[in-house]
């Protein structure tokens, strides 16, 4: 079965065709410059030592983020707990559309490995009718993440980038959307497999997912 695999931050991605954790050939999409801390300019004042909430967050996005950092703060940390939060925290902030104001506004961009590619694919392919959906459906009516379920992030073989190896996690995750009057959120993607990297100064970024 051929599953493809999309690497997050703000966008700039380079598709392969790859072996990826012995899963396979995937379609691989990667992107240029670390993630991280550096999100839109208008924020909600949540923040920890890596990143910021964001921009007009939902609650549930609040809610995730002081978990986040909750455990971030934790001595000794559950790295497991981080990549699980962290994986969330992308979810709710990418696949909502109901705080976004168009097709640059790109959410879930700080907690993706590489920002260059991603941004730039977000734009062309899962972003590109966001203003049109805004124009017919209305933004408050736009796909709201309302739950996500993870059974446990679990470590997997070190995934090796750029000639540097790191710690890997990979989280299955599924999740819901609010409903909605008049917006039907039913074919909107609600899964996939994350696979989270560890850095050396303990930031944790998603690498890339699978979906079928």
């Amino acid at each position: 079965m051929k599953k493809k695999i999309r690497l997050g931050l703000n966008i700039g991605l380079a598709i392969l065709s790859v072996v990826l954790l012995g899963f396979g050939i995937f379609n691989l999409v990667t992107i240029n410059s670390k993630g991280g801390s550096g999100g839109p300019a208008e924020v909600d004042s949540l923040s920890n030592a890596y990143f910021v909430v964001g921009k007009d967050p939902t609650e549930y996005q609040k809610e995730n983020f002081k978990l986040l950092t909750k455990e971030l703060e934790n001595e000794p940390r559950d790295d497991a707990k981080v990549a699980e939060y962290v994986t969330k925290a992308f979810i709710i902030d990418f696949y909502t559309w109901s705080n976004k104001n168009g097709a640059w506004d790109v959410g879930g961009t700080q907690y993706v490995y590489n920002y260059g590619m991603f941004f730039s694919q977000a734009v062309g392919f899962y972003y590109k009718d966001i203003d049109m959906f805004i124009a017919k459906y209305g933004q408050e009516n736009l796909p709201t993440v309302s739950n996500i379920t993870i059974d446990g992030c679990k470590t997997i073989e070190n995934i090796e980038v750029d000639g540097a190896t790191y710690p890997a996690y990979a989280c299955l995750a599924n999740w819901e959307y609010e409903v909605k009057e008049g917006f039907d959120a039913s074919k909107f993607q609600t899964f996939a497999e994350f696979y989270v990297l560890k850095q050396p100064d303990g930031l944790m970024l998603i690498y890339g997912w699978l979906y079928e």
